[in-house]
């Protein structure tokens, strides 16, 4: 929701939460809300748009799990 509603300070943090959020497991209780949030960061590209390669190593890092059908 912080995402959304402060964007200019969450450009700020998002490296380092994006950072965060590899470190949790990847459960099913986990897995709505986890792609609910990086579906919400892919439609604000102004947030990403300074992201470097690690940052984007760490977003598919977090969403891969979650994705992974034998699951």
């Amino acid at each position: 929701m912080c995402t959304v509603e402060m964007p200019d300070i969450m450009i700020k943090l998002l490296p380092a939460l994006i950072v965060k959020l590899t470190h949790i497991s990847a459960t099913v209780a986990m897995a709505s809300p986890m792609l609910e949030f990086l579906s919400t960061l892919v439609r604000l590209p102004h947030l990403y748009a300074y992201f470097v390669a690690e940052q984007y190593v760490s977003v598919f890092a977090i969403s891969l799990p979650y994705t992974n059908p034998s699951k």
